[in-house]
């Protein structure tokens, strides 16, 4: 945050911490709706174990 730098060290800053959150909520997001599609697959074969 040195102020020699000017205003373009700030934008950097935070375009940084913004791709940052990005990509950590696109990670989270995918690994989430992984894990419901895996639960959901898994659901549904119980299901037809059960009416058979």
């Amino acid at each position: 945050m040195c102020a020699s730098h000017g205003p373009f060290d700030q934008k950097n800053q935070v375009n940084f911490l913004f791709n940052a959150m990005h990509l950590l909520l696109t990670f989270y997001i995918k690994h989430v709706l992984a894990e419901r599609r895996k639960a959901c697959l898994f659901h549904s074969h119980d299901e037809s174990k059960i009416t058979k």
